[in-house]
């Protein structure tokens, strides 16, 4: 919610290995993408990739995922927004 209008994003399927911690990547990937100047919906889709592809991993620090992985997942991503 952003003031006056509210958006959602949906979230990418990934397969569960350990989901600590995965707000951590899902705000970063948001802070990122509005610190580029990204629109909100943009930077959510961002944090959404950043958070499937950390719980697919063991171990809050070590799931985290590198820029590159984040953008190879975007790229699969069908967008209907």
């Amino acid at each position: 919610y952003c003031g006056r209008r509210q958006s959602h994003a949906r979230t990418q399927h990934s397969e569960v290995g350990d989901p600590t911690a995965a707000g951590d990547p899902f705000a970063a990937g948001i802070a990122v993408g509005l610190a580029e100047g990204r629109s909100l919906s943009d930077a959510a889709w961002i944090g959404c990739a950043a958070s499937a592809l950390d719980t697919t991993r063991i171990g809050a620090q070590a799931g985290l995922p590198t820029r590159a992985e984040v953008e190879a997942l975007l790229a699969t991503i069908r967008r209907d927004d």
